[in-house]
């Protein structure tokens, strides 16, 4: 394995270079989440988005820097988490996507069907979202 000093960038290093050459060549800001699931990398977007610490780039690869943004994210702000999902997490004392994560999958499962597990799977860094099956659409 090489180290950085020795060619290989950080993620961090890496999502920066990416967007500096963005803005460069068109003159769009952009922010990246790096993360090891879709949704984890969508939790990182939005708050490099919005954190002047981040400076535009987020990586949530280790679980610390994990936990510690699924604490500041309101559940509703969890990709693919609607209002009425919403409704029915935070009447049941689910607030966040960290006590998302947490929640036993198979209460997930009963209420929330399939769907709602496969998030409580992505937030635990288990990727069940492919990038081609989401990108075949756009």
């Amino acid at each position: 394995m090489r180290l950085e000093s020795e060619g290989v960038q950080s993620f961090f290093a890496r999502g920066n270079d990416i967007r500096e050459k963005v803005r460069q060549w068109t003159g769009i800001p952009v922010s990246i989440g790096i993360a090891q699931t879709k949704t984890l990398a969508k939790i990182a977007n939005r708050i490099a988005k919005k954190s002047t610490e981040a400076q535009g780039v987020l990586d949530l690869t280790p679980l610390s820097m994990q936990t510690e943004a699924l604490e500041q994210t309101p559940v509703e702000d969890v990709w693919g988490i609607g209002s009425s999902y919403s409704k029915l997490l935070k009447a049941a004392g689910i607030t966040t996507a960290r006590k998302l994560r947490d929640t036993d999958r198979r209460w997930i499962r009963q209420r929330m069907t399939i769907v709602g597990a496969r998030i409580v799977e992505e937030l635990r860094g288990i990727s069940c979202l492919s990038l081609e099956g989401v990108n075949s659409f756009v």
